[in-house]
């Protein structure tokens, strides 16, 4: 009886921790003071855990993971930036950890902001975790100012884990176009927005807009 009862108890406790969808957040905006971008990414704590245990040396916990400089060194370069870069003028740009965030609702947030960078086009590279969950879906909402309410989204799939997104001068530029409609350089310009959305790597965007 009590093999029975230590059975189902074991069953619960795992489909407690288990879930069907594998999913990380990300915010990010642009800041004008800085001339940098603010940062926050939200993965599963029970995930990052799980990677962690195989990546981390003398891993232990998250918790105690998390208050440590090294360990949370090694969780920040080795894991978190192994899936998730910025590169603007095919160049990366470098990311600066600023702290983290462990709730109890399962989820782990950490902040960057990254080095002084222009408000334009930038390509974001977000396959955070898919090497080890094939079912993983990362989601990125933008805002390239913030004095400006609108925002831009993407989904990231290992199929297309590249995505571009578009600065206040980007969107200037295309904004011209309905007055001078016969400017050949505007419309290649607005054209290439396009098909940067569309694109997965930047060697498509050199290739229509040099």
């Amino acid at each position: 009886m009590k093999q029975i009862l230590t059975l189902v108890i074991l069953s619960i406790h795992a489909l407690t921790y288990s879930h069907e969808t594998y999913f990380a957040f990300a915010e990010m905006e642009y800041n004008d003071d800085c001339a940098c971008l603010e940062i926050s990414i939200k993965v599963s704590s029970h995930d990052l855990n799980s990677i962690a245990e195989n990546k981390i040396e003398n891993y232990q916990s998250l918790e105690s993971a998390l208050n440590d400089n090294k360990q949370i060194t090694d969780i920040v370069e080795n894991i978190i930036f192994q899936g998730f870069q910025i590169s603007q003028h095919e160049k990366f740009a470098q990311l600066f950890y600023e702290g983290f965030e462990l709730n109890n609702d399962g989820n782990c947030y950490f902040f960057f902001r990254s080095e002084e960078i222009d408000n334009e086009s930038i390509n974001v590279r977000f396959d955070l975790f898919m090497s080890s969950y094939t079912e993983q879906q990362n989601k990125l909402i933008y805002r390239n100012s913030r004095e400006s309410n609108e925002t831009h989204s993407n989904y990231f799939t290992r199929n297309f884990p590249f995505r571009y997104f578009f600065g206040a001068r980007s969107k200037k530029v295309c904004s011209n176009r309905r007055a001078n409609p016969y400017s050949k350089r505007i419309q290649k310009r607005c054209r290439c927005s396009w098909l940067q959305l569309l694109s997965a790597t930047s060697r498509l965007q050199n290739e229509y807009c040099d």
